[in-house]
């Protein structure tokens, strides 16, 4: 119903029970060096189905076989409606 998504890896499924179609799509991402000397990768996006915007950290310290992750999950301030105002 969604199109296919890849198996394995980190899934991050904001919003919705199962895979939402983020789980394939193009992301928003950013890969930095840390000053503690860790590497992080951050993905996120705004998922149109629930209008909420998430972001997900992977922290892989240095020195170390573990990764670590920090996730921020936003819903937006309601708007106005049109006819409320004035």
């Amino acid at each position: 119903m969604r199109g296919p998504w890849t198996s394995g890896g980190i899934e991050a499924n904001y919003g919705i029970i199962g895979h939402t179609p983020n789980c394939f799509s193009p992301v928003d991402y950013l890969v930095r060096r840390n000053r503690d000397g860790s590497a992080s990768c951050i993905i996120g996006t705004l998922d149109l189905l629930t209008r909420t915007t998430w972001r997900l950290e992977i922290n892989l310290p240095a020195r170390e076989a573990c990764f670590s992750t920090r996730s921020l999950w936003q819903t937006p301030p309601r708007l106005t409606s049109p006819t409320t105002l004035g």
